[in-house]
């Protein structure tokens, strides 16, 4: 075959259509699955969000209940020391009823940053939730984060109420 009739061939192969919509489907294919595995990941991160600031915020109700949480009449060492260990019981509260309602182990990294102050507690919480498509492209996992911060009530008062029958006010 001649140099001409090589390129007259390459020249119909380039012009031919036929068959083309294969090639385009499968390179196509490629992204829209992956866009599709990412919106499934989102709609269990989001859903895995929820689920972790309710625990948060159970966690930082049960720390304002407890009466360890009363740190104003401490010294600053001894203050640290109890923020510590109500640290260590808002990540077990954290734990317990964040692990009961996924299907994840109880082995959750979970930090926390506790505040404690005479008007209330305030509470900061973040954990890594693995991915499963996303992982494809190289997003192993998405970092979840919760707020919250509980106000302590106001002690019990007393109150007195006086009611004039006399008929003399009106």
């Amino acid at each position: 075959m001649s140099k001409l009739a090589k390129l007259n061939q390459f020249k119909r192969y380039l012009q031919n259509n036929a068959g083309s919509i294969a090639p385009i489907f499968a390179a196509a294919a490629v992204p829209f699955f992956l866009v599709a595995g990412a919106a499934i990941d989102m709609t269990r991160v989001s859903r895995e969000q929820v689920t972790f600031f309710n625990s948060v915020d159970s966690a930082a109700l049960a720390i304002a209940a407890d009466d360890r949480a009363a740190v104003t009449s401490l010294t600053p060492s001894e203050k640290s020391t109890r923020i510590e260990l109500l640290k260590q019981d808002a990540i077990a509260y954290i734990q317990e009823n964040y692990s009961k309602d996924t299907f994840r182990n109880k082995e959750t990294d979970i930090d926390v940053t506790l505040d404690i102050d005479g008007t209330g507690v305030k509470m900061t919480a973040s954990a890594e939730f693995p991915t499963t498509f996303m992982s494809l492209v190289g997003v192993n996992s998405v970092k979840l984060g919760a707020e919250t911060e509980v106000k302590f009530g106001m002690r019990p008062i007393e109150l007195v109420m006086v009611l004039d029958t006399s008929g003399t006010m009106t």
